[in-house]
């Protein structure tokens, strides 16, 4: 069976105001989805 592997990740908006916790399997691609403001869930 493959191993996968998944990582929680905790990331704030630049003012501080606002705190993302989530669940990737993929970081890199994750944080450049937050920059570009992609898969924000409301």
């Amino acid at each position: 069976m493959r191993e996968r592997r998944f990582y929680v990740y905790f990331m704030t908006n630049y003012s501080c105001h606002v705190l993302y916790i989530g669940v990737t399997n993929d970081v890199a691609r994750r944080v450049w989805e937050h920059r570009q403001g992609i898969g924000a869930a409301g």
